[in-house]
């Protein structure tokens, strides 16, 4: 008997499409996953040219797995959601863009993988930083103050100490720092740092400043450096 993983060794996109359409939802999934890696770019018999197969995949792919997510589904709800969050892009240097972010849809499916019954505790802190990370750059664009509710979404999450949970934290650092709540920002930079090493740099500013710290030039020259070797350059 043919499996999904068999058709999915094969790139057989035209089957797992056709199972889709009559309802499987883990042929679906199997389906958008061999589309947004490029790896099945749609059927281009008939006259179609293979750009237009391709944008037929991809169109497919996304509405499928925007279905699944309002049928409810954890796994596609999840998956939606950090579509949106983080857009789609098919891999390697020159992938194309499948789909880009949206925030305010990214924020609207957090909210509904946060509530879902099926939600592992274990999850619920990343899910809940990137909620609130959609609710920070609606705001901002919008003009709300929507900073209260952030801040209690995360400290939830990070007092909940499973994975994500010092992701909250680092988030909390910076956004309290931003809102000079200092001491509160370097009791989040501390517990995060290692993990989320641009909270270094808010301790760094923190011993330098002598804002929610002691001025202490050393440990702000330490922390810096640590910035500097946990990122050899690149974004913490």
């Amino acid at each position: 008997m043919t499996t999904i993983s068999d058709l999915v060794k094969k790139k057989d996109g035209a089957t797992l499409k056709a199972m889709a359409l009559d309802g499987d939802q883990d042929a679906a999934l199997a389906f958008s996953e061999l589309v947004f890696n490029a790896k099945y770019a749609g059927d281009a018999s008939g006259g179609k040219t293979k750009k237009a197969a391709k944008d037929e995949a991809r169109e497919d792919a996304i509405e499928f797995m925007r279905s699944m997510a309002a049928e409810g589904s954890l796994k596609a709800l999840k998956e939606w959601a950090e579509m949106n969050f983080e857009g789609v892009r098919e891999p390697g240097k020159f992938g194309g863009t499948v789909m880009n972010s949206f925030y305010a849809e990214a924020g609207k499916a957090f909210e509904e993988v946060l509530s879902h019954p099926e939600l592992p505790d274990r999850e619920r802190p990343a899910m809940m930083f990137k909620r609130g990370t959609c609710l920070l750059f609606c705001a901002r664009r919008s003009g709300e103050d929507r900073n209260s509710e952030v801040i209690a979404l995360w400290e939830e999450g990070r007092a909940l100490k499973a994975d994500g949970s010092l992701l909250c934290a680092h988030g909390l650092a910076d956004l309290y720092w931003k809102l000079g709540r200092y001491e509160e920002a370097v009791e989040c930079a501390k517990e995060a740092a290692e993990a989320y090493p641009f909270s270094h740099l808010t301790l760094y500013q923190a011993f330098k400043s002598g804002k929610g710290a002691p001025v202490n030039p050393e440990l702000a020259r330490h922390h810096y450096a640590r910035w500097d070797e946990l990122t050899a350059g690149k974004a913490g």
